[in-house]
């Protein structure tokens, strides 16, 4: 489990991780459109 601490220097790996999947899916996962 990721600590609140932790946040802020992963902050970016985590960006580009949601990013990877946005692309992975359309954009569909973070917009919640079909």
């Amino acid at each position: 489990m990721t600590k609140i601490a932790e946040l802020p220097r992963n902050e970016a790996g985590i960006a580009a991780a949601l990013d990877e999947l946005q692309q992975a899916f359309g954009g569909n996962l973070l917009t919640g459109q079909a």
